[in-house]
């Protein structure tokens, strides 16, 4: 599950050929190695270190079953399925809803505003401490990561570093304020810390290497 919320946002075929296209094959590949490697080691290390402790009871929580042979003999077991399949996603809808209108709301607030110039100014090639600021950012921008692309772009031309940018991208696309915010009502805090942590850990690795190698 872990590998999936990690790698999911980063790895879809649009961001990966926005990337090819905007900054060459060799940039995709290495962003593409990247993602791939800490999403599957992070989520291998946190489950060997028992974090699904850290996972809500409510989310193991399965829909009520129908194998009772009085039922079965009264109703079509098509309805049944289907009848299940709603009301267990309406239940989880109405859990969910409340985080949902919260980080839709912040999103609503962000979207939009994207500061370019302060991004640049504070994450140009002359801050020493450009990359871990713009991981730091990328969090609350909610911008995903096949808006941010073409965006930093113009934040290349206006001086920022393509290590900088790198893991402005992966803190924006794997860590948006919104989705942390959803993931507040499967998680408790430990994990939530945790999923944060790696992410941003992924950015700013990312954004190291990328300096140092190219």
């Amino acid at each position: 599950m872990l590998v999936f919320l990690f790698a999911s946002p980063l790895l879809n075929p649009i961001v990966l050929g926005l990337f090819a296209v905007t900054f060459g094959w060799q940039v995709a590949l290495f962003y593409f190695a990247v993602a791939v490697v800490v999403s599957i080691a992070a989520g291998f290390t946190l489950e060997q270190l028992g974090f699904e402790r850290y996972v809500k009871s409510e989310a193991y929580l399965a829909p009520a079953s129908t194998n009772c042979a009085s039922q079965c003999a009264q109703a079509k077991p098509i309805v049944s399925k289907w009848l299940s399949i709603w009301q267990s996603t309406w239940k989880d809808f109405k859990a969910v809803l409340p985080y949902l209108a919260v980080s839709i709301t912040v999103g609503a607030v962000i979207h939009g505003f994207v500061p370019a110039e302060f991004i640049a100014s504070v994450a140009s090639k002359d801050n020493l401490l450009a990359i871990p600021i713009a991981a730091v950012i990328g969090i609350p921008l909610y911008v995903r990561a096949s808006a941010m692309i073409p965006l930093s772009s113009v934040l290349v031309s206006m001086g920022m570093g393509l290590g900088a940018v790198m893991a402005l991208i992966i803190g924006s696309a794997g860590a948006s304020l919104t989705e942390v915010i959803l993931l507040k009502s499967l998680f408790k805090n430990t994990m939530i810390v945790a999923f944060l942590v790696v992410v941003l850990s992924m950015a700013i690795g990312a954004g190291i290497l990328y300096s140092t190698l190219f």
